[in-house]
Parts: C-alpha cells; structure tokens; sequence
C-alpha cells in the first residue's frame, strides 16, 4: 500500500523549497512554421524596362501565426527563410535587381529590422530564395502587433501589375504558464 499524503502538506513543503509556483506549464518547439502563398500584388512600372525601386508592405497577425498572445505566454520567434515565387502577369523573377525584407513599422518604437537581401544570385526556376546570415528575432514585434512586412524591390519591372506569392518560414518556442 501507497502512503498517502495530503495535497496541503505537499503544497507547503514544494513552498519552502524555493520552488516556482505553477499549476500547468507547457512547452512547445516548432522548429519551422510556414506562412505560405501570401499573395502580394505589385504596381506596374511608369515605362517599358524602367529601373525602378518599389516598397510595399503587409502586416501579419495573430491568426496568420495561429496563436493568440496571452501575457502568460512566453514566446520567442525568428525568421528562418524568405521565399518569393511568381503568381500572375509574370513567370520568373529574372527581372528584379535586389528584392529586400525587412521587419518594423515607421514611426514605431521598435527598430526596423532587416531579414534578407535577395538577388540574382537567390534565383532558381524562377523563385527568389533566402537566408537570414544570422537569427532575426521578431518576437518584439509580434508582442506589440507590429509584425509588418517590407519589401523593397529594385530591377526592370514589368509594365503591367503582377503578383508573387511571399512565403515566410519561422522557427518558435513557446511556453505558457498558469500561476496559482
């Protein structure tokens, strides 16, 4: 038979331990999650093969991540790759100079941040491809709902509009914790 131990007389001796008080904690690791196929329309270009720099912007939120942020939610998140693929009016990117993203919002307290440069060099059938050199953590922003989107795209742009499909892959760790 078991000894039986009353719950109080637990609860006071994991108090004297210096123990963190928790009634549920839970972890949880992705080590990628996709935001895929955001579809992002581009304006034409003032005239045929003009060298043209363009900035458009996007937000992402709560529900494009799947989470809701509750204060008891410790989460930390940060850009792994940035992949753009050719949706309508085009069928290759063979035509942008440099096409950069970056995180931040103007006007906002929170630093602009820059996720990747993609050039010629990041081309392959078509779809522009890259990497980060070094972690880009975003949690900050995500945290103030200020999870906007840059893109700055330079090269002979079409003359017509277009659309790519953005896609954005993270890697989170998040932990939740209800106190007692």
């Amino acid at each position: 038979m078991k000894p039986q131990i009353p719950i109080a007389i637990l609860l006071a001796a994991l108090a004297t331990t210096g123990c963190e008080a928790a009634y549920f904690s839970a972890e949880v690791t992705a080590q990628e999650v996709c935001i895929i196929d955001m579809a992002t329309q581009f304006p034409p270009a003032p005239g045929s093969g003009a060298e043209l720099a363009t900035v458009l912007q996007t937000s992402i939120g709560e529900d494009d991540l799947g989470v809701r942020l509750a204060d008891e939610l410790d989460i930390d998140v940060q850009v792994l790759s940035v992949a753009v693929a050719p949706r309508a009016n085009i069928t290759d990117l063979s035509f942008v100079d440099s096409f950069s993203v970056s995180v931040g919002a103007d006007g906002s307290v929170l630093p602009i941040i820059k996720v990747v440069d993609l050039t010629p060099q990041n081309l392959e059938a078509g779809i522009l491809y890259g990497e980060p050199s070094e972690a880009v953590d975003v949690t900050a922003h995500i945290r103030a709902g200020e999870l906007q989107m840059d893109f700055e795209l330079r090269g002979a742009l079409p003359t017509q509009s277009w659309e790519a499909n953005i896609d954005l892959c993270l890697s989170t760790q998040a932990k939740y914790t209800v106190p007692f």
